[in-house]
């Protein structure tokens, strides 16, 4: 009895072993090699997103509108509004810069890395309506299909994570589209009503500012 106790316990260990030895061997070469690294880098020169590429650095343009209140102060604009909406409508852009080497599995890693050095604001620009409608209709004029992505997002989130974000789901789905986020605050807690201003009111209230109608 003892020696199939040994015997057991001697084949468990091996078969942990085993399992490590493989979880290790894939986790290198998947994403500790060089090869990785350039197979993603190469995958993001040859990207298709490129209406809003602004360099080869890995700098893209993308777009937001939010109905966030901005607190008073000098502090940059992305820093400025907090959870609180009003019925003023705010306009703007937000450059980003995004890591080759980024991929689709680095959505499950929320942490400070991923939000400052993986993905980086270069600049977060307010516009007056006239400026931003130009703008974007330069932008969807210049995409194949005269297309946009809207990203309907900010419920429970920070502004500058909802930009991030913004920026990670463009990236990810890799369209040759402009990106349009429309941001609203998260204090309106978790009914359906607010379910439904999404749905609903969100899409109603974009149409007519895309169109150039009050």
């Amino acid at each position: 009895m003892a020696r199939f106790k040994r015997r057991l316990w001697f084949g468990a260990a091996l078969v942990v072993l085993v399992l490590l030895g493989v979880g290790g061997w894939f986790y290198y070469n998947i994403y500790m090699t060089s090869g990785f690294a350039l197979r993603h880098a190469e995958a993001f020169y040859f990207r298709r997103l490129q209406v809003a590429k602004l360099d080869e650095q890995g700098t893209y343009r993308f777009f937001y509108i939010t109905n966030r209140r901005a607190e008073p102060g000098d502090a940059a604009i992305e820093k400025r509004f907090g959870n609180e909406r009003e019925a003023v409508l705010k306009f703007g852009l937000f450059d980003t810069a995004i890591q080759p080497t980024l991929g689709v599995g680095m959505i499950i890693d929320p942490t400070e890395w991923f939000q400052n050095e993986v993905i980086k604001l270069r600049d977060v620009e307010a516009l007056d309506r006239p400026a931003f409608v130009e703008q974007v209709r330069a932008h969807v004029q210049n995409s194949p299909r005269r297309s946009l992505l809207v990203v309907v997002h900010g419920y429970r989130e920070a502004f500058p994570s909802a930009l991030r974000k913004t920026a990670f789901l463009g990236h990810v789905l890799d369209i040759d589209s402009p990106v349009l986020l429309f941001d609203w605050p998260g204090n309106q807690g978790s009914s359906l009503i607010c379910h439904g201003f999404v749905e609903a009111g969100g899409r109603q209230r974009l149409r007519p500012i895309l169109e150039g109608s009050s």
